[in-house]
């Protein structure tokens, strides 16, 4: 065998991908094809990381203001 030949290196991915990928997570679906190539580099788990967090975080601003709204609505302060 010759040890001479490198192994392709698994591409970054991108910002998007990163941000379909962790939507996917939250409500549980995922093609085998996207979460394998998720899965290929460790370098894309702090791109991962920074992504839920963000997106975590947005989810729960969002569902602050609904209930501020219907509480809001109903008259209750």
């Amino acid at each position: 065998m010759n040890n001479n030949i490198k192994q392709k290196e698994p591409d970054e991915i991108t910002l998007w991908q990163a941000v379909t990928s962790v939507l996917a997570s939250f409500i549980g679906i995922q093609n085998k094809k996207n979460m394998e190539r998720d899965a290929q580099s460790d370098k894309n788990i702090p791109i991962f990381i920074a992504v839920g967090f963000m997106l975590a975080i947005l989810l729960h601003v969002i569902i602050y203001i609904i209930v501020k709204i219907i509480l809001w609505q109903s008259g209750v302060t």
